[in-house]
């Protein structure tokens, strides 16, 4: 709920994800889609538990991301 994440380019900061707030019901598929710098992987890094400085509350279960059981698979795509 409301996970904003932002980076340090030096002096500047560059937001990833502003104010991100959504749920997912058990049997629910979702796919994020967007072009390239659009926040997918900070989001999934959140939500794995892989990144932990972020603003608002990622729970799965009711859980932190870091102490639910989260599957992440990083694709290959130079292999075919």
């Amino acid at each position: 709920q409301h996970i904003s994440k932002a980076f340090q380019n030096g002096v500047a900061s560059i937001a990833a994800l502003s104010d991100i707030s959504f749920s997912i019901l058990p049997d629910e598929f979702v796919v994020l889609f967007g072009p390239n710098g659009s926040g997918k992987t900070s989001l999934l890094n959140i939500v794995a538990g892989l990144d932990q400085d972020y603003h608002g509350s990622a729970t799965i279960n009711g859980k932190q991301p870091a102490k639910a059981n989260v599957g992440y698979v990083f694709p290959n795509y130079n292999e075919a």
